[in-house]
């Protein structure tokens, strides 16, 4: 008699008791878990492909994902620990359930904290974690029972709206894994990254040119013809430029002062790239 069933105690808001607390269904739980982590994924998946695809400003690689993943992870665990002072996350609100002690009232700073720790726990080997709920009577997970906390039904949903929720939380889920499987098959392989950087050094050759052309003739020339007879062996030139670059892609704009020469790289994704000249001057020796 004097042991109290962890079910008997009562969900207050401001104070008052008037919700039985009752542990939330698995189900409910595994939607805003989707709900709350989807916008991470996509949010992760958009920032390396902007900086890495888009941007350019070198060739991605494992450091660059180590680097976005700590800071995507890092921003969860915020989101998570505020969500756990408020007592649930966007996708638990969502949801109509609500993070408490096994005592109905709040979590606190320090449990809330150590709930958003815990999170992170339980996501490595397939979210071990997360599948503890589906042995634990009261659907407890391994970062619910580290912090003392429990995930209780603030309300009662219809069946409609838990199915609605369910459907959503189901399409963006195929969403992310499809736009997954794009990123995957459109993102350059090592093969694309080595034509686009040859193509660049091909510009850079050409801008040579182009520079000694004006030393020549007084002016720069927007015409490729000239480039290529002043190369010294159009022949060969002519052969390398169509290893290097997209035919009839190229396009050479030149003013009395500077020039710009783009091109088609010879990637899956003909790149464009370009170069603007004049040239720097190496500094002569002895140079300030």
């Amino acid at each position: 008699m004097g042991d109290i069933s962890p079910l008997s105690p009562l969900l207050s808001a401001g104070g008052g008791a008037d919700l039985e607390l009752c542990p939330a269904k698995i189900s409910d739980r595994f939607v805003a878990y989707l709900l709350d982590v989807l916008p991470f994924l996509v949010g992760f998946a958009l920032h390396f492909f902007i900086a890495a695809f888009k941007l350019r400003t070198a060739p991605p690689d494992r450091q660059m994902l180590v680097h976005m993943g700590a800071l995507w992870v890092g921003l969860l665990s915020l989101y998570q620990f505020v969500g756990n002072l408020v007592g649930g996350t966007v996708g638990k609100k969502l949801m109509g359930l609500k993070v408490v002690r096994r005592d109905g009232t709040p979590l606190g700073f320090l449990r809330s904290l150590a709930r958003a720790a815990g999170y992170l726990a339980s996501t490595p080997l397939f979210n071990l974690g997360f599948l503890v709920a589906l042995l634990h009577p009261e659907s407890r997970a391994l970062h619910d029972l580290f912090s003392g906390a429990l995930v209780v039904e603030a309300r009662v949903k219809n069946p409609a709206e838990t199915l609605v929720l369910f459907l959503a939380a189901v399409c963006a889920v195929s969403a992310v894994f499809l736009g997954d499987i794009y990123l995957t098959l459109n993102q350059p392989l090592p093969s694309d990254l080595f034509a686009v950087e040859k193509a660049r050094e091909g510009l850079r050759i050409f801008a040579r040119i182009e520079d000694s052309y004006r030393e020549k003739n007084g002016s720069y020339t927007t015409s490729l013809g000239d480039l290529v007879e002043a190369s010294g062996d159009a022949a060969e030139f002519r052969k390398a430029m169509l290893e290097i670059f997209e035919p009839n892609l190229f396009r050479i704009e030149a003013g009395t002062t500077k020039y710009r020469i783009s091109a088609a790289a010879k990637d899956r994704r003909k790149t464009r790239v370009s170069i603007i000249g004049p040239l720097a001057q190496p500094s002569a020796p002895g140079a300030p």
